[in-house]
């Protein structure tokens, strides 16, 4: 794996970390890593709580109306909510995982989609989506350390 290059110090990953001491409550019954599920947000949103994407994703998350479908959401004013997008988008990422079995895998489909990720028969080939996923796993080992 590539190493990337970040403007991230310690100090500024604690200072992440111990803002987000919610997520492992959150999370804990999912059986996802409370480390990944920052690692996403950092990714993601840089924990921007009303951060909306071009792509129409919304909250911490990043959660796209496709998405929050996906998981029986119509009411997207739900993932608006800092607790509730932050456990859609466990969930969503859970199911990714329990589908592909592989959290690069996982991980591409949490941003490409998993229709990319069958059709290309693993991590699609796109610039965002090979970016993505090797922040995300930076994040990911890059909190496990702290």
């Amino acid at each position: 794996m590539q190493r990337i290059q970040t403007p991230v110090c310690n100090s500024q990953i604690v200072q992440f970390e111990s803002k987000h001491a919610y997520v492992p409550q959150l999370v804990r019954n999912t059986g996802i890593d409370p480390d990944m599920v920052l690692a996403v947000i950092a990714v993601e949103s840089g924990y921007s709580p009303l951060k909306l994407s071009d792509r129409g994703g919304i909250g911490p998350m990043q959660i796209t109306p496709i998405a929050a479908r996906e998981l029986g959401i119509d009411d997207l004013t739900y993932l608006l909510s800092d607790t509730l997008n932050i456990q859609t988008g466990t969930r969503y990422l859970q199911k990714m995982m329990q589908r592909f079995g592989d959290w690069r895998l996982a991980l591409a489909a949490y941003n490409a989609g998993p229709g990319a990720v069958i059709r290309h028969k693993g991590i699609p080939p796109y610039r965002e989506t090979l970016a993505y996923v090797q922040q995300v796993m930076w994040w990911y080992l890059t909190l496990k350390s702290v």
